[in-house]
């Protein structure tokens, strides 16, 4: 296996290739370059490319969290509790007239939209104002589109509209693509992105880990694990979400990323099909899902067991526990048993219970059902409320036959409305008529399949 230099990428960090930069510009760079107040005369420069470039990157990060804490609550991650009024998305349950029932996700498909624009047009700055010294810029903006368009294809329905704006051109409609189309989109920057020579490691990172994890959804498993062959376990590239608690705080989470801060808890088989997360004692609680005491309890105690995930870790892109993941996969699929579960076990040798006791190896669960079942627990844990499991779930369906019902939530939720959990597998990427997409874009309307 090639090495990579263990390290990791944030946004801070790696502009500091540019000129001495650091997160408040990039911060800047995001709220100043936001596509409506732009000055195409200070744009139009080798620094304004740069700042495009800054300022993609910044909404990239921003998008990442705030769509990780939607897929949070739209699956088993998280639950309402049942002293709260709002029950839509948690539910999967909100219909809009006229255009059948499902979750509509304005905020999250803008800062996509947005964040994929902004890349784009960096790119076009990059490559008009730069030559080869510009490598690594271009190499991570194309690994940072290619992951924009996974996690649309992850957690959108099917006939995503992906509309051209070129910087100085007109705004090109396009209709709605099918998620594979998506995936191969992503598939397609990522390998763009690879032409680029850089001595970056967390962009060759984020790139690879990228073009496997497109190759994993389209059920390529065997080409995903030899792109993931030249990751070491211990590379990462990933971000660190400031969450700025305030002082002494010991119940809050997700403050600055759109979710109510006590309206959430964490279920165990939430709505009968959920995964159980948290175990009967701090002692024996995985650390991958990291979960913390209230005041007042001696132990995970009803109402509240609050996860501190986004205000003390970091949370990866793309890391080498998740190829060696996408490499178990490839094993499960080729019918290797004992590679498949030598795979998992290196990974659970990396982590302990919050008591600090090693997770125990797991052992062949001895059927083809129960070792599907063992991959995506472990992909659940690992990756626990970082934007991952929709995707995860809905390949259950597509790639394992999994009926829907045997994997969302099912029955009567837990919120006060106490209404049944809806049948909305996906999230809908605007509400007709409201977007830039279904008011623009005469090529697009709505979705094709809002299927798993």
């Amino acid at each position: 296996m090639k090495s990579l230099t263990h390290t990791f990428l944030y946004t801070g960090v790696f502009c500091l290739t540019l000129s001495g930069c650091n997160l408040s510009d990039v911060t800047g760079a995001a709220e100043s370059l936001d596509g409506t107040n732009i000055n195409p005369k200070v744009v139009e420069s080798p620094e304004g490319a740069q700042w495009t470039y800054l300022g993609g990157v910044a909404k990239f990060s921003k998008y990442f969290a705030y769509q990780a804490s939607r897929v949070a609550y739209f699956t088993d991650e998280l639950a309402l509790l049942p002293t709260r009024m709002q029950a839509a998305v948690d539910s999967r349950v909100q219909t809009l007239q006229g255009s059948g029932s499902y979750i509509a996700e304005d905020e999250a498909i803008n800062q996509a939209q947005s964040t994929r624009v902004q890349l784009m047009q960096a790119i076009q700055l990059l490559d008009k104002f730069y030559g080869n010294e510009a490598n690594t810029m271009r190499a991570h903006a194309y690994g940072l589109l290619s992951m924009v368009h996974i996690m649309l294809a992850d957690n959108f329905c099917s006939g995503i509209p992906l509309s051209e704006s070129k910087w100085g051109g007109a705004f090109t409609p396009g209709a709605g693509y099918p998620t594979d189309s998506v995936y191969h989109r992503a598939l397609s920057y990522a390998e763009k992105g690879l032409t680029y020579s850089t001595d970056s490691v967390p962009v060759k990172v984020l790139l690879l880990g990228a073009k496997a994890r497109a190759l994993n959804a389209l059920g390529k498993f065997e080409e995903a694990a030899a792109v993931v062959a030249q990751i070491e376990t211990r590379d990462t590239v990933g971000e660190i979400f400031q969450a700025q608690l305030p002082a002494g705080s010991t119940v809050r989470f997700y403050p600055v990323h759109g979710l109510d801060t006590v309206a959430y808890n964490v279920l165990n088989e939430k709505g009968e099909n959920g995964i159980v997360w948290v175990a009967d004692s701090v002692k024996k609680q995985d650390m991958r899902v990291p979960m913390r005491m209230t005041a007042g309890n001696t132990d995970f105690q009803y109402p509240l067991k609050p996860q501190f995930l986004f205000t003390s870790r970091r949370v990866a892109f793309f890391s080498g526990v998740e190829a060696r993941l996408i490499e178990a996969e490839s094993h499960l699929h080729l019918d290797e048993i004992n590679e498949f579960i030598n795979k998992i076990n290196s990974v659970r040798r990396l982590y302990r219970t919050l008591g600090g006791v090693a997770l125990a190896d797991t052992v062949d669960p001895g059927t083809p059902e129960g070792r599907v079942n063992l991959l995506f627990r472990e992909r659940a844990y690992t990756f626990y409320i970082a934007g991952r499991r929709l995707g995860d779930m809905r390949r259950l369906v597509r790639q394992y036959n999994r009926l829907p019902d045997s994997v969302w939530p099912v029955g009567q939720s837990e919120g006060s409305q106490f209404i049944m959990y809806g049948a909305n597998y996906v999230f809908s990427p605007e509400v007709p008529g409201m977007g830039r997409e279904s008011s623009y874009n005469n090529l697009y309307y709505e979705c094709e399949s809002y299927d798993p």
